[in-house]
C-alpha cells in the first residue's frame, strides 16, 4: 500500500498485481523450492555452515530492504514501481537496463532450477512404473508443460 499512496490513476490501473497477489508472490518466493532443498542442504554442509548461511542471507534481505525504504525516501517526487525505475531514479538509462537484464537473469534461472527439480521427479516416478528408458524425453515433456505459460 505504500507505493499505492505517490501514483495516480492511471499508474495504478497500470499495476498488474493486487497487494495480495504481491504478498502472495514474496510468500511463494521466500518458500518456494528452498522448502524442499533445505534439508538436504543441512544435511550436506552441516549445521553450522547452514546457520552461516541463513545468518548471511538474513542480514543481505534486511539491508536491502533498509536501501529500498532509504530511496523510497530520497525519491518522493518520482514514481519508483520496480527495482529498473530505482536505477534509472539513481543513476540514469543504462542502469534500468542493467537492472532489467539481471531481472531477466534471475527469472530464468529460477525457472531452470524448476524445470531441472520436476524433471528429475518425474523421472524418478517414471522409473517406479517401469519407464525408464522415457527419462530423458519425460523432462523435456515436463520442460515443455512449464514453459507453456510463459509463452502464452
Amino acid at each position: 500500500e505504500l507505493s499505492y499512496s505517490r501514483m495516480d490513476e492511471k499508474l495504478k490501473a497500470g499495476r498488474t498485481q493486487t497487494s495480495v497477489n504481491a504478498e502472495a508472490n514474496m510468500y511463494k518466493m521466500a518458500i518456494g523450492i528452498a522448502i524442499v532443498a533445505f534439508p538436504y542442504s543441512v544435511s550436506w554442509v552441516g549445521t553450522i555452515a547452514a546457520l552461516l548461511g541463513l545468518s548471511i542471507l538474513a542480514v543481505t534481505s534486511l539491508g536491502s530492504s533498509y536501501l529500498l525504504f532509504k530511496a523510497r525516501n530520497r525519491f518522493k517526487e518520482q514514481v519508483i514501481v520496480d527495482l529498473p525505475d530505482l536505477g534509472y531514479a539513481c543513476y540514469g538509462e543504462k542502469m534500468r537496463l542493467f537492472c532489467q537484464v539481471i531481472l531477466l537473469v534471475a527469472q530464468l534461472s529460477f525457472l531452470t532450477a524448476y524445470m531441472i527439480y520436476l524433471g528429475e521427479q518425474a523421472s524418478i516416478v517414471a522409473c517406479y512404473f517401469g519407464y525408464c528408458e522415457m527419462r530423458v524425453s519425460l523432462c523435456s515433456f515436463i520442460c515443455v508443460l512449464i514453459m507453456m505459460p510463459a509463452w502464452l
